[in-house]
């Protein structure tokens, strides 16, 4: 086996290892090379920090990885695994892997991260043996069509127009804005899973609460996506989170999600991305505002640096 770095194949020989490396998977992840192309820039995975595995002169396996700063802590993001069927089983995955681990090095990387599908159980015993723990699980929560009228009622609420409080919960204002907006809050999930972050909601959008005094008290990532009517056709919220002393945390959520998810009479297809279980309050509201859970997968970390230690 010879391992090279992705930005030493050639296009095709990249989405040729990609469809063939996931063929089998828990969900159909083939592509074309213009959506492959288009996801590396889109969630801003490295071609020279990727690695492909090789055997007779044909790529047979790959790891991509992403490299950001956050806070100060350099971070690694494992954006896919995948081996040709006929090699799985053989110590491919393992040898990719170690090789992983070099290129880390090579970045000086604190932390690295990756999820895994919570049915994978080899690929998260492979990860466990090499050093990666589970920090969280993620639930991927979809609604589809028009949301009742009182999906994300407040207590004491009366009549509700498309969940919007007559008491607003001490909200002073709504300000939308851009993702990198919010990365400036005190109480931003920086270390939140990678697609989640600020820096991977290309195109998306940012609701930021004010309270009464014009301090931040809670905010979310979301994207809107078109059809080619230039209709909204899906929702997804990335990120939605409160200050730590906000006493009624449901209360102001509710009210975030009435900003990212209205108008509630729009018949479209409304989803999270990787929302953490350590995200209680947020689970309970999407759920009793109809929200299904689609996918579960482990949010999974490994300490590099010495003494650092995040979501421990």
């Amino acid at each position: 086996m010879k391992i090279t770095r992705l930005s030493e194949c050639t296009f095709e020989q990249a989405i040729q290892v990609w469809n063939k490396g996931f063929e089998g998977y828990f969900a159909d992840v083939t592509m074309s090379l213009d959506g492959f192309i288009a996801r590396l820039s889109a969630v801003g995975l490295s071609a020279e920090g990727s690695i492909v595995a090789w055997e007779n002169n044909q790529p047979v396996g790959f790891i991509l990885n992403g490299f950001r700063t956050v806070r100060g802590v350099k971070i690694a993001w494992n954006g896919g695994t995948g081996v040709d069927p006929q090699f799985r089983g053989t110590g491919y995955g393992r040898r990719m892997m170690e090789a992983c681990l070099d290129v880390y090095k090579e970045h000086d990387v604190d932390i690295a991260y990756l999820e895994a599908i919570a049915q994978n159980t080899p690929a998260i015993a492979l990860y466990e043996r090499m050093g990666y723990r589970v920090v969280d699980h993620l639930t991927f929560f979809t609604h589809t069509g028009p949301l009742p009228n009182d999906a994300f009622r407040l207590k004491g609420d009366g009549e509700s127009n498309n969940g919007l409080t007559k008491s607003d919960e001490g909200v002073g204002q709504v300000v939308r804005g851009l993702p990198q907006q919010v990365a400036q809050l005190p109480f931003y999930q920086a270390f939140s899973s990678w697609q989640t972050q600020w820096q991977s909601v290309s195109g998306g959008q940012a609701v930021i609460l004010l309270d009464s005094k014009g301090d931040a008290m809670a905010y979310a990532l979301y994207k809107s996506m078109l059809n080619d009517a230039g209709e909204v056709s899906a929702i997804s919220l990335l990120q939605c989170a409160t200050r730590e002393d906000i006493a009624d945390q449901a209360s102001v959520i509710r009210r975030v999600c009435c900003e990212v998810y209205g108008p509630f009479d729009l018949s479209c297809t409304r989803s999270t991305v990787n929302t953490p279980a350590s995200g209680q309050v947020l689970v309970k509201v999407l759920e009793e505002g109809g929200f299904t859970p689609r996918a579960q997968q482990v949010m999974m970390q490994m300490d590099l640096s010495d003494g650092l230690r995040i979501n421990s």
